[in-house]
């Protein structure tokens, strides 16, 4: 059932997203408290799973206040108050926007360890019962019910917990991915700089996911600890000072599990350093697969790619033998507590009986599970620490720096401009553009020219707010529309890359096709407009890139609408088309930024015409010279304009989208496989375990797991028997005892480091394996048809869950 609520909490925040709304409610919102306690809203969609494999839209909707739109809110909500007080912790902003549910499972969490401390005492009872004369029957039914009640009391209040912390934890994270995207749209060019597209995409996968985990177990920290400490003092109360050495044992326990921790986190710190780089590196180089595969390049970037990730693997393996350590002793911590209790109990002088031995046993059993989990709260609160100050620093770069920027305090497409200087921000204050000054009116048709790297993208770019602000001011009024020279295409419709989320208008859509010299193009396509464009456009040339482009901000019906060289890619009656109907017609209630690098016979119809050249004092500076019309721009720089015929007479060619026309989906949806995990999945992952191997690895790693777990449960057996069975020399027991825990003790840690190394060797060959199919992968028909994030994503998300979690998973299994 918890389960069920991560599934719903991730298909309810597609739909907060995909509908704009938070209107449909779902079984959370109207259950009772009963309901929700026995979980007993989720019986139809178990029973429906058990008839059938659910799919997406069986799944219940979240409640209103926990969808992700809800959620981030609340978040961000909490973050920009607290940023102004110069509290920038996420933590403390998480904390004060989820405390209420992570507080509800913390609670059951006590209740549930507290009710199971009352076992022991239960077991012990019946224990004493059974070894005694008395046959009181209706004393043995008393201590079976309250056994049976005090277990289901447990388990219920054991799965609450689960419950909430996994609704809290889901909270925190899809909110924090809505932080991290959101803040990715804001960040200043300086701070784009000093991240990349591989990490940010490892925040919202890979980061975000190992704090929903921690926030799970987070309660586990204090609860752990506290049990400990009431079996101390039980323990303390029923056997005196003997219980003494145990608890010492149990007491170190604790902080060395703590320092074990610390050293972990440094190693992954270091890992996922190295994770960031490798990502990075992956996405750049299927970005330009094409150009890779051209050249013959695939040994070498893999050669790079494995460079990194050896790296990788040795943080790795430190990590896991930091672990690996950890997890043996809290395997057989039981049996050396209760052995050292026993042994200092005899010692004394004491009769170990079977009612001592069953107390001890049961007390430390209860307290096993609190202990067992604290090592794995510590290990996964430690990631998602180290997973939340990575995300806390991403969303504490600077964002575009609005110093020296009015919005909206004139008419709507006024653009004024008054001695300004612009940079990219950052530790960098040198200016891009210095003092310029011009003013826009509404309507207007301005064009700006200039040698190459003066500085017409960088203006547009001050414009739209991308640049800082260094001296001076700017002050842009109404909305806008931009296209630069990097194409955007999205994997859809040519249709739907045209409205870009508008609504659908039948007439403007037509006049804005006709304007961008469009028509010829649609007619050879099978499904015209609803022909599907692969992802980054591959399937259409430059030309028709930057026409789907002008037909978007034609569309788009904004106050201003700025272009940067947007004839470039179409030749000179494509290029006339998309200005005579486009830019002067359509767009004429527009003001008009527009920035040329060819076609500059245009300049004669615009309104004004901005120069800017390099400064005659400082080369590297540029001087910005406004003309009111063309005759005042001819007579002051007569050389452009004598230019102007020599860059238009060659012709570029735009041929048709034809490579589509094959088929109406160019990419295809992602295969999700239903119902069980087919075998041949498992022996894969077991194959590459055992590389080298073979069934003799397996056979021995099995017989090795299956004697050390013997040994650990032989221990409590020895126990029993030492407590059934008189003998006045007890050194038998002490050296059996001591023996059989010392062995246990070296398996474990031999069988975690044989296991670890099989996985870590499985990781290893696994990436090798997926990155050589994908480099021998061919262009048409698989990256062609896929999109860039689904193979990133197998890469960062998934292959982080392979070097870490399916490891534990195994483990535990």
């Amino acid at each position: 059932a918890i389960h069920m609520i991560e599934l719903s909490d991730r298909q309810s925040g597609r739909d907060d997203v995909q509908a704009g709304g938070e209107t449909t409610s779902g079984p959370l919102d109207t259950s009772s408290v009963f309901s929700v306690a026995f979980m007993s809203f989720m019986s139809p969609l178990m029973r429906l799973g058990y008839s059938r494999p659910l799919v997406d839209d069986d799944i219940y909707p979240m409640p209103l206040q926990e969808r992700v739109g809800s959620v981030y809110r609340k978040l961000d909500s909490n973050w920009k108050d607290a940023a102004p007080a110069g509290d920038v912790s996420l933590f403390k902003s998480l904390v004060r926007s989820f405390w209420p549910q992570s507080i509800r499972g913390g609670f059951m969490l006590l209740i549930a360890h507290a009710v199971s401390l009352t076992v022991p005492f239960i077991i012990t009872d019946f224990v004493r019962y059974l070894t005694t004369a008395c046959h009181d029957t209706t004393h043995g039914f008393l201590d079976a019910l309250a056994l049976f009640v005090a277990t289901g009391c447990t388990s219920l209040a054991m799965n609450n917990a689960f419950y909430h912390n996994v609704r809290a934890a889901g909270s925190c994270r899809d909110s924090i991915m809505a932080l991290i995207y959101t803040k990715s749209l804001k960040i200043s060019a300086a701070s784009r700089q000093a991240t990349s597209t591989g990490e940010t995409v490892n925040l919202m996968s890979a980061d975000a996911q190992r704090v929903y985990e921690s926030l799970i177990y987070i309660h586990f920290l204090w609860v752990a600890p506290l049990s400990v400490l009431v079996v101390t003092i039980i323990l303390i109360y029923s056997l005196g000072y003997a219980a003494l050495a145990g608890l010492l044992a149990m007491s170190l326990l604790i902080p060395y599990q703590w320092g074990n921790t610390s050293l972990a986190a440094r190693f992954r710190r270091s890992m996922l350093r190295n994770t960031d780089k490798r990502i990075m590196s992956t996405s750049e180089m299927f970005a330009g697969i094409r150009v890779i595969k051209q050249y013959a390049w695939e040994n070498h970037v893999a050669e790079k790619i494995a460079q990194i990730r050896d790296a990788e693997v040795v943080d790795l393996k430190n990590l896991q033998l930091v672990n690996t350590l950890g997890t043996a002793i809290v395997a057989v911590w039981p049996g050396i507590v209760s052995a050292l209790i026993f042994i200092t109990f005899v010692l004394q002088g004491e009769q170990l009986t079977t009612v001592i031995v069953f107390f001890v046993l049961s007390l430390l059993v209860a307290v096993r599970l609190p202990i067992s989990m604290l090592q794995k709260s510590i290990q996964v609160v430690t990631d998602g620490w180290v997973s939340l100050r990575r995300i806390n620093r991403f969303v504490c770069l600077p964002e575009l720096d609005l110093r020296g920027r009015s919005i909206d305090t004139g008419a709507p497409g006024t653009i004024i401009v008054n001695n300004a200087s612009f940079s990219w921000g950052g530790s960098s204050t040198f200016p891009i553009l210095r003092s310029v000054s011009f003013q826009f009116p509404p309507k207007l048709l301005v064009a700006v020219i200039g040698s190459v790297a003066s500085g017409k993208s960088s203006l547009l770019s001050a414009i739209i707010g991308e640049l800082a602000v260094t001296k001076g001011s700017i002050d842009v009024s109404g909305t806008f529309a931009y296209i630069s020279q990097q194409h955007w295409i999205q994997n859809k419709s040519v249709r739907e890359n045209i409205l870009f989320g508008k609504p659908f208008d039948s007439d403007r859509y037509t006049s804005v096709v006709h304007a961008a010299a469009l028509m010829p193009d649609l007619s050879v396509l099978p499904s015209g407009d609803e022909t599907e464009i692969g992802e980054q456009g591959i399937n259409l040339s430059g030309g028709q890139k930057a026409r789907i482009m002008f037909a978007r901000a034609c569309y788009a019906d904004t106050d201003i609408v700025l272009l940067d060289d947007p004839f470039s890619a179409v030749d000179v009656a494509t290029g006339n088309i998309m200005f005579q109907y486009g830019v002067k017609r359509l767009l004429s209630n527009s003001t008009r930024v527009i920035t040329l690098n060819s076609h500059l016979h245009f300049l004669q119809e615009v309104d004004q015409i901005v120069l800017l050249l390099p400064s005659a004092n400082d080369s590297s500076d540029t001087v910005v010279h406004t003309f009111h019309n063309y005759d005042e721009f001819c007579t002051a720089y007569p050389n452009f304009a004598n230019e102007k015929g020599d860059r238009d007479q060659e012709p570029v060619s735009t041929p048709v989208m034809v490579a589509s026309a094959t088929k109406d989906v160019l990419v295809e949806e992602e295969s999700v496989q239903t119902g069980t995990v087919e075998g041949h999945v498992y022996m894969t992952y077991l194959d590459h375990c055992m590389a080298g191997g073979g069934v003799w690895a397996a056979i021995f790693l099995v017989t090795i797991f299956s004697v050390s777990q013997i040994l650990r449960i032989g221990s409590d057996f020895i126990s029993a028997e030492w407590g059934q069975t008189y003998m006045p020399d007890q050194r038998f027991w002490i050296m059996l005892q001591s023996v059989v825990i010392a062995a246990a003790l070296v398996l474990f840690i031999g069988r975690s480091f044989i296991f670890n190394s099989m996985t870590i060797r499985a990781s290893r060959l696994l990436h090798d394996h997926i990155l050589k199919r994908l480099l021998l992968a061919p262009i048409p028909t698989f990256f062609d048809v896929t999109p860039l994030g689904r193979i990133v994503n197998r890469f960062s998300k998934d292959m982080d869950q392979i070097d870490v979690l399916i490891s534990d998973y195994l483990g535990d299994i």
